[in-house]
């Protein structure tokens, strides 16, 4: 983990990426942390531990790519779309990543 905190987020450093992975302590505060801080781009990966969610923000919406979604919106029929699917597979494989770090 970096040392960089805003407002109960910190920065995960992801050898499986290049973009920006966010830890949050809740859903709720990294659903709206997606909607109001410039820093949190499109693609960007999002993971509340606390929660068992992991996810990505598609456009303005922060997508869950596990089982648990919390305050993330989930796929349609759990159909991934194409567009979508990159970010997906990122966000699972770093998701995968920080659990092994982190021991769970």
């Amino acid at each position: 983990m970096s040392d960089l905190e805003i407002d109960g987020v910190t920065k995960f450093d992801s050898k499986e990426t290049t973009r920006n992975v966010w830890v949050f302590d809740s859903t709720g505060g990294g659903y709206d942390a997606t909607q109001v801080r410039d820093e949190i781009e499109d693609g960007d990966i999002l993971l509340v531990p606390s929660e068992n969610v992991a996810g990505y923000l598609y456009q303005a919406w922060p997508m869950a790519v596990t089982e648990d979604r919390g305050e993330f919106h989930g796929y349609a029929d759990g159909v991934v779309a194409d567009d979508m699917r990159v970010s997906h597979d990122t966000a699972v494989d770093v998701w995968k990543e920080y659990q092994a770090a982190n021991g769970r």
